[in-house]
């Protein structure tokens, strides 16, 4: 009991780029078992690929959002990774839909072309795992958006400009000829 006490109290005083490292955390750990669904459910008709490329985005997205979170990035790679980040967790949704829907499918003696009916348990980890991820993801995105200016790295923008003074900008403009249409 001391131990989950001592948990809560730190991630109660842990700092909000450390709060998003875990919520990275969380959505990776939760990827280790949906990873191993989706290879089990792979070669079902008209969704294996599917299943596939859905993990491969989240793992791709699970990197560049530790990326992110540990290095800082700009504003426009902050804003990306909040738009991919809730996009990703739409499509999380609609695989645990459409998971959840197939798992109650039945089995049937003839061979249909285009129906699988085999793994009804796996279809149930999938959908149960992708409705994790889709929460923590939606946790995820909530907080860079509410604490994107700690994750922007500043740096970057100032140096963006080095070199440039504000009395160039002025003396370019006076040499424009202006044109009478």
């Amino acid at each position: 009991m001391d131990v989950l006490q001592g948990f809560v109290t730190h991630i109660m005083y842990s700092e909000h780029k450390q709060l998003l490292q875990y919520g990275v955390y969380a959505c990776s750990g939760i990827l280790v078992p949906l990873s191993f669904c989706t290879f089990s459910v792979s070669g079902t008709s008209n969704a294996g690929f599917n299943a596939m490329l859905t993990t491969l985005l989240n793992i791709t997205h699970a990197v560049a959002s530790h990326h992110v979170v540990q290095n800082g990035a700009v504003h426009i790679a902050v804003g990306f990774l909040i738009g991919v980040s809730g996009m990703l967790a739409m499509v999380n949704l609609m695989a645990a839909i459409f998971w959840g829907q197939l798992s109650g499918c039945v089995a049937v003696a003839a061979d249909i072309p285009g129906y699988t009916c085999t793994n009804t348990g796996t279809y149930s980890a999938v959908s149960f795992f992708s409705v994790l991820l889709f929460l923590s993801q939606v946790a995820f995105t909530g907080a860079v958006a509410m604490w994107r200016g700690e994750v922007i790295n500043h740096e970057d923008d100032e140096r963006r400009y080095d070199g440039v003074s504000q009395s160039d900008h002025g003396q370019h403009m006076s040499s424009v000829a202006s044109v009478d249409l």
